[in-house]
């Protein structure tokens, strides 16, 4: 069964709203995305581009160099290392003659009374230093409890010789070390004997004298201890015999 009508039989349903026309100008909202690229690729794959030219023309770059080098006849090994780079300096025998085969460097150490090793120095001068002899073993007098238990004593006396236009304060320009296979040691002389570098007066041109140096190592170590001298210039490393 219908149910009855509200309307009067002669009444018809009211006309619908006339659509409303879109104001001039208007945007369409935006449409969901297509799932196209995120916005942030392709300036990645353009900066990744241009640093991948970039080494290529610097690979370019470098190899042309080498070989305008190698035509002009330049000695590119003398960009390689070796042991005379090490010591940095002139070194010479017991008889005056230099050596210049890396006498001097970790791999290939001086031998103690026999080689010396000279260094320019910060005014123009020039040091000349060289380890003399060598004690292993033995007390200090006056300081009997070094080296303690398990260490051992090891004393060395060298000279070292200034030319130069002003004066040479040693501790500015010389430093003093031990090294085995275990460890590195400083120079322990200053107030434990006399004539450690720190006590000995500048050296003036033409000057020489003579120094003492004290390192303790661990007991079982004493024949590989190395002794070492150090400048600005470079090191210079002495076997003890």
């Amino acid at each position: 069964m219908s149910l009855p009508s509200s309307r009067a039989p002669h009444e018809s349903a009211p006309p619908l709203a006339p659509a409303v026309p879109s104001a001039p100008g208007a945007v369409a909202p935006p449409s969901a995305p297509r799932g196209g690229r995120p916005g942030w690729v392709l300036p990645v794959i353009t900066a990744t581009v241009v640093v991948g030219l970039l080494l290529a023309l610097g690979i370019v770059a470098g190899t042309v160099l080498v070989a305008l080098r190698l035509s002009q006849g330049d000695d590119l090994a003398l960009d390689t290392y070796s042991g005379s780079d090490e010591v940095g300096g002139v070194v010479t025998d017991s008889s005056g003659t230099v050596v210049d085969d890396g006498t001097g460097g970790y791999d290939h150490p001086g031998t103690v009374g026999e080689h010396t090793v000279a260094w320019g120095t910060w005014d123009g001068g020039t040091m000349s230093v060289g380890i003399d002899s060598a004690e292993v073993g033995g007390t200090i007098p006056g300081h009997e409890d070094l080296p303690r238990t398990g260490f051992t004593l090891v004393s060395v006396e060298g000279t070292v010789a200034y030319e130069g236009p002003g004066s040479l304060v040693l501790t500015d320009e010389l430093w003093l070390g031990a090294e085995t296979d275990l460890v590195y040691v400083d120079d322990m002389s200053p107030g434990v004997v006399q004539g450690s570098l720190g006590e000995l007066p500048p050296l003036e041109d033409g000057g020489t004298v003579a120094f003492t140096a004290v390192f303790v190592v661990p007991a079982g170590e004493e024949d590989g201890v190395i002794i070492d001298a150090s400048s600005g210039e470079g090191d210079f490393s002495w076997e003890l015999p």
